[in-house]
């Protein structure tokens, strides 16, 4: 849904319970994993 609105991963952020996510760990999917999205916009 949001790729075709034209949003994509920033590539730089995911947070589990409020707190930024090392690189290779494990968490569970669940509503307090966040992915952060990104879109750009026309100037």
């Amino acid at each position: 849904m949001y790729v075709a609105r034209g949003y994509i991963p920033d590539g730089k952020r995911v947070h589990y319970d409020d707190e930024p996510m090392r690189k290779y760990v494990e968490v569970m999917l669940d509503d307090s994993l966040l992915l952060y999205l990104t879109k750009k916009t026309s100037a």
